[in-house]
């Protein structure tokens, strides 16, 4: 994994130099304006869909499409090392949060909330983050990334 391209083809869609591919102008701007972090994030998970994609072809030349457990697999495991190369990775998410952030009040199939007795906010830990550039689908794993840069 080029952290250098990643970096720079961020830059480039902050920029308008490129855009994301797939996404219309409304989802484009949207994704913009949560910032690089999520910008890198789909970038790192389409090239792990990618990679994958081109390492399981078939002998005879034709492409087997991977499964989507293959698929979460190599997007979980690309984008915790990119996470962990760019210094905002959380270990021990669950528990960060619970001392940050207070107690566990819900979980669902999407996220677990925390939230602080007294406090009019929650914070919400998404369980379904991945997602491809080309099939933009939840996936199973449960990651965190801090909001520091």
């Amino acid at each position: 994994m080029e952290l250098e391209i990643i970096d720079k083809n961020i830059n480039d869609i902050l920029d308008g130099r490129k855009n994301l591919p797939k996404f219309n102008q409304p989802e484009h701007a949207g994704v913009c304006s949560a910032g690089p972090l999520l910008i890198g994030a789909l970038i790192v998970c389409d090239k792990a869909r990618e990679s994958i994609s081109t390492s399981s072809d078939a002998p005879n030349g034709e492409a087997k499409t991977p499964s989507n457990w293959e698929i979460d697999e190599s997007q979980e495991k690309w984008l915790t090392e990119w996470a962990k190369a760019k210094g905002v990775w959380i270990p021990e998410a669950e528990d960060w949060l619970t001392k940050n952030y207070g107690a566990k009040i819900a979980e669902g199939a999407e996220a677990r909330v925390y939230a602080k007795t007294g406090d009019t906010h929650v914070v919400k830990l998404r369980t379904s983050i991945y997602a491809t550039l080309e099939h933009w689908k939840p996936l199973r794993y449960t990651t965190i990334f801090s909001l520091k840069q």
